[in-house]
């Protein structure tokens, strides 16, 4: 059994079901305690189900204070890295609050094990405070074994007007490989696809500053997500079974475009073209329910 479910993709909140029955892992906790619930329960679930919640950093979106809080109640882990563990108890509402101290747990140097599942961990280049990690999953039973990949909220300082060709800068180069060996050979790819480039050029409600410091250097656009996805492929045995696009932005895309750019990215292989999916704000997506 495999269910990857995205429970929440957005600027607002973000959380992902991986479950192969034994093991439960939510990665990311950015909704509130009330909408996780409500999510759990569509699959049966409550949040106490969980074996563990992984955090790929500490902005709101993906680590709400009061859904960890409800975990720590009912004894759940939340695991991330040493800086990621030190932005979330450096929150007013969490000083010198033990409990949250014992819920919160830097992910070890080694790969994290968790029953049936295996997580390994990988930095990428974003505008945490802290930092940015994306997770490779190795979960089910030992004669079926899948591998999910997460890789969201990344980016590479890619010139504004060129969102393909790379700045020499060596965190950027770090951050793509990285990325790129968490996607390989992934049975399951969820993958963030941000923005279209033309839209973000043409919106003016969002200021240049803005653009240049935040978005282009911080978010991938669906050419970048596809061209990863591309070059993850072509080195991969085997395509996936599946592919994800996470994060779009409502205002600077578009579901369309961004499925456009992955699933011309994915057929050019000649491989047999995995299902394409793409996340909503509000409504639970099923990448994998086998």
């Amino acid at each position: 059994m495999l269910v990857v479910r995205v429970l929440a993709s957005s600027s607002e909140a973000n959380a992902t079901l991986v479950s192969d029955g034994e093991v439960n892992l939510l990665v990311d906790c950015g909704l509130g305690p009330l909408l996780l619930r409500e999510a759990l329960e569509a699959v049966s679930m409550q949040p106490g189900d969980l074996h563990a919640v992984l955090v790929t950093h500490h902005h709101k979106d993906h680590a709400n204070s009061a859904t960890i809080r409800r975990l720590a109640e009912v004894d759940v882990p939340v695991f991330c890295s040493k800086g990621t563990r030190a932005g979330i108890l450096a929150r007013p509402e969490f000083r010198d609050d033990q409990r949250i101290t014992k819920c919160v747990r830097a992910l070890p140097r080694t790969p994290l094990a968790l029953g049936s599942a295996q997580v390994v961990a990988r930095p990428l280049l974003h505008d945490a405070d802290q930092d940015c990690h994306g997770f490779r999953i190795t979960i089910g039973p030992q004669r079926r074994r899948s591998v999910v990949a997460v890789v969201t909220d990344f980016g590479l300082p890619f010139h504004p007007d060129d969102d393909v060709a790379l700045r020499a800068d060596p965190a950027a180069g770090l951050s793509g490989s990285n990325a790129r060996a968490l996607l390989q050979d992934a049975d399951v790819m969820l993958v963030a696809s941000n923005h279209d480039v033309d839209i973000l050029r043409e919106n003016r409600r969002v200021p240049a500053s803005v653009k240049r410091d935040h978005i282009i250097p911080f978010h991938p656009s669906n050419r970048q997500a596809a061209a990863l996805l591309s070059e993850a492929l072509s080195v991969s045995r085997n395509p996936p079974r599946a592919v994800a696009l996470l994060h779009l932005s409502e205002e600077m895309n578009t579901s369309a475009l961004a499925l456009a750019a992955a699933r011309t990215a994915v057929r050019k292989h000649g491989k047999p073209a995995p299902s394409v999916v793409v996340s909503t704000p509000r409504q639970a997506v099923d990448v994998v329910w086998e």
